[in-house]
């Protein structure tokens, strides 16, 4: 169910894909096949509500990639209005997006599920 005006271009800009190598470009395939299939999760939660990420989250399968375009042709009072999700509580290198993040970033890769290598360095 669309929402709003970013709801609706997250849907038509959006381009859904697995996680097979074959379906990202190559510097997505290289990051993407360097991970170990036993992961461990980093303790993030679930999105909080209409943060950028609980959208995208919504629009997307495993993952996504998205052109921002700057964030040409979106509202920008919608935009400022989005919450900022909250962080890790055992990464503290994570950063969430922010609704600066559409205009800073020429595009957002977004995976629904993010885990953790085991044999990395210990998270706190």
């Amino acid at each position: 169910m669309i929402q709003n005006a970013l709801d609706e271009w997250i849907l038509n800009k959006a381009t859904p894909f697995s996680l097979d190598p074959s379906s990202l470009n190559d510097a997505i395939d290289r990051i993407v096949a360097s991970l170990d299939p036993s992961v461990e999760l980093l303790g993030f939660g679930e999105p909080e509500f209409r943060t950028l990420e609980a959208r995208l989250a919504a629009a997307s399968g495993p993952g996504l990639f998205i052109p921002t375009h700057r964030s040409q042709g979106l509202s920008a009072s919608e935009i400022e209005a989005l919450p900022i999700r909250s962080g890790s509580r055992k990464n503290p290198t994570y950063f969430p997006l922010t609704p600066q993040s559409l205009a800073d970033f020429d595009a957002l890769a977004f995976l629904g599920e993010v885990g953790y290598s085991r044999g990395g360095p210990e998270l706190p």
